[in-house]
């Protein structure tokens, strides 16, 4: 894969095949910077099974770790991450994320509750939309006060998946929680 010289740092770039689609890597010496999710096969006709697997050797733990997740061999990353460039209110935001069990979900008001800012839900929610690291950062267990599945960047289908994924007895039993 290319590497890329900026601010006196290697950019390490990577493409890794996955249940939700392919997820495009980009890190920094210092840690990851992006992990984007492209369409599953047939939704976007550039994107397609046919793309070719490969990152730099950089990226290696980060592709471990996201194929043990996959597998369900992993409930919590450990992964470096480059916060360059973020504000401090979003950092700390998706910090306490991280801190969100696998196969549990939190209401955007739980997370402005616990970060003694009460009327920060929207805020949070602003937060969520703007993870460059969904699935390793997941914003995908946030769900709405009502118990209701709310948006994900990538979409609700792909929010489900994650869910189910992590969790399927409870998906299962709380199946209204997810309509």
């Amino acid at each position: 894969m290319e590497k890329l010289t900026i601010f006196n740092s290697m950019e390490h770039r990577g493409l890794v095949h996955s249940p939700v689609g392919v997820i495009e890597l980009k890190a920094s010496d210092h840690g990851l910077r992006s992990l984007i999710i492209r369409p599953k096969a047939g939704i976007d006709p550039l994107m397609d099974s046919n793309i070719d697997e490969g990152c730099d050797k950089a990226l290696d733990h980060v592709v471990e770790q996201l194929q043990a997740y996959f597998e369900g061999n992993l409930h919590r990353f450990s992964i470096s991450i480059d916060w360059v460039g973020w504000s401090p209110f979003y950092i700390g935001v998706w910090r306490l994320l991280q801190t969100i069990p696998f196969g549990k979900f939190r209401s955007y008001q739980q997370i402005a509750d616990f970060l003694d800012q009460p009327k920060s839900a929207r805020a949070i929610g602003n937060a969520n939309s703007k993870n460059p690291i969904p699935i390793i950062i997941p914003c995908h267990r946030v769900i709405g006060s009502n118990g209701k599945l709310t948006g994900y960047i990538y979409g609700k289908d792909i929010k489900r998946q994650l869910l189910y994924h992590e969790n399927r007895s409870h998906f299962c039993e709380q199946g209204q929680l997810f309509v």
